[in-house]
């Protein structure tokens, strides 16, 4: 099954095309949300070809070849209080979506085109939402509101899928 990680914050847009679960971890706070793409491995049943064909993409999606990184910045003082991390854009030069033709991220004299923005964007609710979705997984398993689910999708007589280990907000 196909699927990407589904933020908090993204819900509200993310619910209308896309089926959410969640789905048990072994990190704390035990729980992250999927949404569903596709039911075989590497499918994307919102992707025609080379393009999106949903109005929204998740943002751990839209991200590409970008993340966010945290450089230490310091004036010698190492007490919590005094460090400070400087967000800093970062590329994998090894991705599939990075190409020599691709979208430019600097204008010809200088600064961040809008693309580039716009990434900056999709990294920062990347960023805020897995620090915020934490306390609400924590929150939900607290109140027992998280209830395993089972689904089965059947296409032909012959061909059905399980969905299995997912949990849904009760």
């Amino acid at each position: 099954m196909n699927r990407a990680i589904a933020l908090s914050a993204e819900f509200n847009d993310l619910h209308r095309e896309y089926p959410l679960l969640l789905r048990k971890t072994n990190e704390e706070p035990g729980f992250v949300a999927h949404a569903i793409l596709g039911f075989e491995k590497d499918e994307n049943l919102f992707v025609d070809g080379d393009r999106w064909i949903s109005t929204f993409i998740p943002a751990t999606l839209a991200r590409g070849p970008f993340s966010l990184g945290y450089i230490r910045a310091g004036d010698g003082d190492d007490s919590p209080a005094a460090i400070k991390a400087e967000m800093k854009v970062m590329i994998d030069e090894q991705h599939p979506r990075l190409r020599a033709d691709g979208q430019p991220v600097f204008l010809p004299l200088g600064g961040e085109t809008p693309y580039l923005q716009g990434i900056k964007r999709v990294l920062q609710t990347v960023d805020a939402g897995l620090r915020t979705d934490r306390l609400l997984y924590r929150e939900l398993v607290a109140m027992d509101l998280l209830e395993e689910v089972k689904i089965q999708i059947s296409v032909f007589a012959e061909l059905r899928y399980d969905f299995g280990g997912y949990h849904s907000i009760n």
